[in-house]
């Protein structure tokens, strides 16, 4: 039987997002809730470029060449607070490379600035900053994507516990295009077991996982769908990619974003998604836009030529997409 360890990203991939999680920890343990906005409004922290700058680092020697597509670039960085990130991220990745130099940090973290192509990775090193910074879920997202398609996910959930250990212990999934889905806890040595999506055929008693910010997706348009199709169970909420991983191991049915009518024209970055998609599908769900459109990710940085995202078990897929209509 084809496993994920038989890839060649596999080793790499393991290491790289091991890496950026208890690196994130660390961070979180030291700095708490501490954070800067964006130009975009939306929270970055210490621990995005940090762990951005180790991954990158890392992929650099394990792939010489390869281009990197991430969510942060050194240009965040340019302000008096921006500054003081910068200083405090070195300080961290020398934790890890502690020979680094600020010129090397900055060069890895900015590899992520790169433009896609036929082959590239995309990370997201703190998905789900707003829950990193509130203590709840948030994942080390990073996909390796060639012409257009996810053939290599890794998730990090350092706050999950869904599948392995006891709490606190976190959660590593890894993906490959036709060798499955697959788990183990953060800590290493720990056996991997494959990933399969639950059985859940009634869309009565399906669970929706979901994001817990409103920002994210319209709950009151969630709600409508829940009453049009009968759904019984109260969504779970959750921040990050997280929600992709429990889909994959069987911990919810469901998982869709509705953007909220005064963001109409949001379009998903890949990185929110790629990741999560691909241990979906390979833990034997199904994904596709709102539409039923297949996932595009052959358009830049985000998922321009699709509307939403819609991933579930398989069985409730059609299901959802008729109750999707006029909503």
């Amino acid at each position: 039987m084809k496993t994920v360890s038989d890839l060649p990203e596999f080793k790499f991939a393991y290491d790289a997002v091991r890496a950026g999680m208890l690196l994130a920890r660390k961070v979180y343990e030291t700095m708490a809730g501490q954070s800067m906005i964006k130009e975009d409004h939306s929270p970055v922290t210490v621990a995005d470029f940090a762990v951005q700058a180790v991954i990158s680092a890392k992929l650099m020697k394990a792939f010489p060449g390869s281009v990197l597509v991430g969510e942060e670039t050194v240009e965040e960085l340019q302000t008096e607070a921006g500054q003081k990130v910068l200083r405090q991220a070195i300080q961290f990745v020398q934790t890890v490379y502690p020979s680094a130099q600020p010129l090397d940090v900055i060069n890895w973290i900015q590899n992520g600035a790169s433009e896609c192509c036929d082959d590239f990775w995309t990370l997201d090193p703190i998905d789900g900053t707003r829950g990193y910074i509130d203590g709840r879920q948030y994942a080390v997202a990073l996909a390796h994507i060639q012409k257009g398609k996810v053939v290599f996910g890794a998730l990090g959930c350092p706050n999950t516990d869904c599948v392995h250990g006891s709490k606190g212990d976190g959660l590593l999934v890894l993906a490959g295009r036709g060798h499955g889905s697959w788990s183990a806890s953060l800590t290493e040595g720990q056996p991997w077991t494959q990933l399969h999506v639950s059985s859940q055929k009634k869309i009565e008693d399906a669970l929706i996982v979901t994001s817990f910010h409103g920002k994210h997706t319209s709950h009151n348009r969630t709600e409508i769908l829940r009453q049009k199709l009968g759904m019984k169970p109260e969504p779970h909420l959750l921040d990050s990619q997280t929600k992709h991983a429990l889909v994959a191991a069987g911990r919810g049915d469901i998982f869709f974003r509705l953007l909220p009518r005064s963001n109409p024209d949001y379009e998903e970055k890949i990185w929110d998604a790629a990741a999560g998609v691909i241990a979906i599908e390979e833990a034997g769900g199904k994904a596709s836009d709102l539409d039923g459109k297949e996932l595009d990710f052959s358009a830049g940085k985000t998922l321009a030529r699709n509307r939403g995202v819609l991933a579930t078990n398989g069985w409730l897929h059609d299901d959802v997409l008729r109750g999707l209509r006029d909503i």
